[in-house]
C-alpha cells in the first residue's frame, strides 16, 4: 500500500487561465477552507487550466490528487500535466471526475520531479464553468515508490 506525504501544495504560486472574479482566485484552490474556490469566467477557453509553481529549485514526483468542488461547477474530463519550465508539459495522468461534491482522489506513477503541475480541464458536468473548492498533490513516501505502484 502506498504512503502518501502531507500535501505539497504550500509555500509556491497558484495561478489559472481565467478567474471568475477577485472572490474565486486560483489561490481559493489550495486556502485549506472548502468553502472557498476557484473559478472560471462565464465563457472560458476550453481546455481552461489551473497550475501550481513550486518555486525556484523545487521540484517534486506527484504520485496522488485529490480534488473536491461544493458546487455544480464540477470537473469531468481532465489531465494532470507537469512541467520544469512552465512551456512544455508531459501529461502524466488523463481522468475523468465523478459527479460528485465529494473528495476524489486520483493516483498514478509518475518518475520525474517537476516544478510545476497543472490540472488541464477539458471538460464539465454542467455547461462551461470550471470550479474547484481545493486540490491536493501528494508524493510516495514508500520504501519502494520508484518500483512498485499500488492504486490503493
Amino acid at each position: 500500500m502506498a504512503k502518501y506525504s502531507t500535501n505539497i501544495l504550500t509555500g509556491g504560486t497558484a495561478t489559472a487561465l481565467t478567474e471568475y472574479s477577485a472572490t474565486y482566485l486560483a489561490t481559493k484552490a489550495v486556502d485549506s477552507n472548502e468553502d472557498t474556490r476557484w473559478a472560471t469566467t462565464d465563457t472560458p477557453t476550453v481546455p481552461s487550466w489551473w497550475k501550481y509553481d513550486l518555486g525556484a529549485g523545487v521540484a517534486k514526483k506527484v504520485m496522488r490528487v485529490g480534488t473536491i468542488t461544493k458546487s455544480t461547477e464540477i470537473t469531468n474530463a481532465f489531465t494532470i500535466d507537469g512541467s520544469n519550465n512552465d512551456s512544455d508539459w508531459t501529461t502524466i495522468y488523463t481522468g475523468n471526475g465523478a459527479d460528485s461534491q465529494s473528495w476524489q482522489y486520483f493516483n498514478f506513477r509518475c518518475t520525474t520531479a517537476y516544478r510545476y503541475w497543472r490540472i488541464n480541464i477539458s471538460s464539465a458536468f454542467a455547461g462551461t464553468v470550471f470550479s474547484i473548492s481545493e486540490i491536493q498533490m501528494y508524493t510516495d513516501m514508500s520504501p519502494n515508490a520508484n518500483f512498485l505502484f499500488n492504486l490503493t
